[in-house]
């Protein structure tokens, strides 16, 4: 058995498995990894419930967001540098391409907004906001990317 495999590691066709076999290997773990965080931090919930359907933002801040995430499980969300758009309606919330796959845009309305909660961390201020059809998760953007949206709806 060994012997095979030595032979088939020395052979042309080992680098062609290799260069072929690894990069649909890495993508179907990036895939995993991306579907799960997605599942996790609520992300798909808020999606779902608040499709972004292709407003044209008023004014982008982008590295606008800290992430989302269940209020029960803070430790595991989908945190990054999001972008925040806003519009006269409501906020636009996308992460980095990179992370696109399960992490489709989406548009928080704001009269759908329940609470706004303050929260420092690392000397960042951020605000918190929760949705009335999502009371269990928390969205945390950028207090400047907050005050932004709220401008641009005046």
């Amino acid at each position: 058995m060994s012997g095979s495999l030595q032979e088939f590691e020395n052979s042309p066709y080992f680098w062609l498995f290799f260069v072929i076999a690894f990069p649909i290997l890495f993508l179907a773990i990036w895939s995993f990894v991306l579907w799960i965080t997605a599942r996790m931090s609520g992300w798909h919930v808020l999606a779902r419930l608040y499709p972004y359907s292709g407003e044209e933002a008023l004014k982008w801040q982008h590295r606008g967001g800290g992430g989302v995430y269940r209020a029960h499980l803070p430790f595991a969300g989908m945190r990054g540098r999001l972008a925040v758009g806003a519009t006269k309606t409501g906020i636009i919330i996308k992460p980095p391409f990179i992370l696109r796959p399960f992490h489709p845009a989406f548009f928080l309305p704001v009269d759908k907004i329940v609470a706004e909660e303050p929260l420092t961390m690392l000397s960042f201020d951020f605000v918190l906001l929760t949705m009335q059809d999502a009371p269990d998760l928390r969205i945390g953007i950028l207090t400047s990317a907050r005050e932004m949206a709220e401008a641009a709806r005046q």
